[in-house]
């Protein structure tokens, strides 16, 4: 069984929503047990390659967030 899944669209359409952009949404996963709500706690970030982010991660303004895995209620402010 994986850890990690793809992101629904619901949940691609509210980070995007947030300002949230990457260039390959299908690069993105979560936990398992992500929500639409975790993703209101991400905004205005970039992600590029393949990143895998945990539950409860608080993100804003992250200029370039690329092959990252941020585990669970991390609070990344501001990486360049």
């Amino acid at each position: 069984m994986s850890h990690w899944r793809n992101l629904t669209e619901q949940e691609i359409a509210t980070l995007q929503s947030n300002g949230n952009r990457a260039t390959d949404w299908s690069k993105i996963f979560v936990a398992p047990n992500h929500t639409k709500e975790d993703c209101l706690l991400i905004e205005d970030c970039r992600f590029t390659g393949e990143v895998r982010i945990g539950k409860g991660t608080l993100m804003r303004n992250v200029r370039e967030c690329q092959g990252y895995l941020i585990g669970e209620v991390c609070f990344p402010w501001q990486w360049r």
